[in-house]
């Protein structure tokens, strides 16, 4: 009998003393019950790390605790990746929730596949929040888009291979390993799945609720990984793959520095893209933005 393929769940967590059990208690009653899960205290200063310990002392056969100090998240992902033994992998926020079957209906898409090759599988997420706006939103909410948030992906080992070590000078993961899904992976699947219960609250990485100059400053630090992502690339992509992501670059300076006109008038890509950019360049058309969401949403 062919043994089932290994997942590894991999779950940063800092000062996530009120979620994280409730986080680690949702892996351990999944349903498809072959996968481990490795955990690292980026550094808590409240009582995370002795809530896991304790969790990771009774399930020694599924948790493995690290607790390197304050090493920033995308470190904690690498130490994480490099003493893992999945054949398919998932990053994890230790505040957020998997449905009982969320692993096993990510197998019914991969079991057949080869783990080696680059393949990326990209599910949806149902948000829950105290907010009522954002309560019980189901995103991406077009079954045809392709997001590969953390939350939402689920990568082979050949595409792990290719996305760690994840650049440490960067705050966030996933524009990196968007990038390494977008140009080099071999097969990206779309399902319709809800495979994680996604928390919204004050704590979150990035808010649209934070003060404009501080959204805008967050949000160009996670965008400039995309140089960094060119610069190391540039031999393997093609001449017109270089040209997309320097228009990309292009395209963020603009939005960064307010030039609206210039996004407008100067940047060839799509209108989608010029209209987010728009939207993000200025703190009255940011405050428009978020006055249509809530619109949209009926709020």
């Amino acid at each position: 009998m062919v043994k089932p393929k290994l997942i590894t769940l991999i779950m940063p967590a800092y000062n996530e003393e009120k979620n994280i059990a409730e986080a680690i208690n949702s892996v351990l009653s999944q349903k498809y019950e072959n996968f481990e899960l490795l955990i690292v205290d980026d550094g808590s200063t409240d009582k995370t790390g002795q809530i896991v310990n304790d969790l990771a002392i009774r399930h020694s056969e599924k948790i493995t605790f690290f607790q390197p100090g304050k090493i920033g998240k995308n470190a904690a992902f690498n130490l994480a990746a490099n003493h893992a033994k999945g054949d398919w992998f998932y990053f994890m926020g230790a505040d957020d929730l998997l449905p009982p079957d969320a692993l096993q209906n990510w197998m019914k898409y991969v079991e057949q596949k080869d783990s080696n090759k680059r393949i990326a599988v990209c599910g949806r997420m149902k948000v829950f929040s105290t907010n009522k706006k954002y309560d019980r939103l189901i995103l991406p909410k077009n079954k045809k888009t392709f997001n590969w948030s953390g939350p939402l992906t689920l990568m082979s080992k050949g595409m792990l291979s290719e996305v760690t070590p994840i650049p440490t000078k960067y705050p966030n993961e996933d524009t990196w390993w968007s990038l390494c899904i977008r140009f080099f992976a071999e097969e990206r699947i779309r399902i319709d799945d809800i495979i994680v219960y996604y928390r919204i609250h004050e704590g979150n990485a990035i808010s649209r609720n934070s003060n404009y100059s501080i959204f805008n400053d967050k949000y160009h630090s996670r965008q400039i990984a995309i140089e960094e992502f060119l610069k190391r690339y540039k031999k393997r992509l093609k001449q017109e793959e270089q040209k997309e992501l320097s228009t990309e670059i292009m395209l963020e300076n603009y939005r960064y520095n307010g030039e609206m006109l210039k996004i407008i008038f100067k940047i060839n890509c799509g209108l989608k893209k010029k209209v987010r950019a728009v939207f993000f360049s200025n703190a009255l058309f940011f405050k428009i933005k978020k006055k249509l969401d809530r619109l949209m949403l009926g709020h």
